[in-house]
């Protein structure tokens, strides 16, 4: 009987100290998510913070046009975005002057970083690809392309203007080309890959003045097989082939 009474104590003791610490870390990121909105706020009177969770924080201002924070103090402005990439575990934003900023699982960074839920990045994505698109949309006027087709996929953005035998991708940065430039399009299935999260990926080639890099993919898309754009890109990219 003792010996009960022991075990019992014991493992009442366990789950008080474990109680105790759960009530612990949230009362330190609860403090962690005020301080980070109030210095958020003190940085314009018009920001919006739209993910504040006490480790990740991502905000917007569409008065002052500048967005995010990344550990060194450095606000990013809406005309420098290029491109997004949203993946399972968080959002990358390419920026000019080769800056990016990772909200969410780096994995560059994997101990230091910890993955962002999927309503933050749906949040998130909702809010910053306007941004994305209306600074593409600068972009394809210097070259007067009018879009006939358009496609996106997880913040890539691919499409062209059949009229004017131009098309576009925003994978990286934004770049325009001729059809005459596209070289070839292939599609490898993936899915027996356990490394891979998706099922296709469509490579894209591209000529280049250095013929030896015409054997490397300009861009690799990647698909799962739910994807609706998959046959869109696809046919677009054929189009530009039979056209050439």
């Amino acid at each position: 009987m003792p010996t009960v009474i022991t075990i019992l104590v014991l493992v009442a003791g366990v789950i008080i100290c474990i109680a105790y610490a759960s009530a612990q870390a949230k009362k330190e990121r609860a403090e962690i998510a005020e301080r980070r909105r109030r210095y958020v706020e003190s940085l314009s009177p018009t920001v919006r913070i739209i993910v504040n969770d006490g480790i990740h924080l991502f905000f917007k201002d569409d008065e002052q046009q500048f967005f995010g924070l990344d550990e060194t103090g450095k606000k990013y402005s809406f005309d420098g975005l290029h491109s997004i990439c949203s993946y399972r575990d968080g959002i990358f934003f390419m920026h000019k002057d080769s800056c990016s900023l990772c909200v969410g699982k780096d994995y560059s960074q994997p101990d230091t970083t910890v993955a962002l839920d999927s309503v933050s990045i749906s949040k998130i994505y909702a809010e910053m690809m306007p941004v994305l698109r209306k600074n593409l949309r600068k972009e394809l006027d210097k070259y007067g392309v009018n879009p006939t087709h358009e496609y996106e996929v997880d913040g890539s953005i691919f499409g062209c203007d059949i009229n004017s035998r131009q098309f576009y991708m925003v994978y990286g940065s934004p770049t325009v080309y001729d059809f005459a430039d596209l070289k070839k399009v292939t599609i490898e299935d993936v899915s027996n890959n356990s490394l891979c999260s998706f099922n296709y990926s469509i490579h894209v080639y591209i000529r280049h003045e250095d013929s030896f890099w015409d054997q490397y993919p300009e861009c690799d898309i990647d698909f799962d097989s739910k994807d609706s754009a998959f046959n869109g890109i696809l046919a677009m990219f054929k189009g530009i082939r039979n056209r050439q």
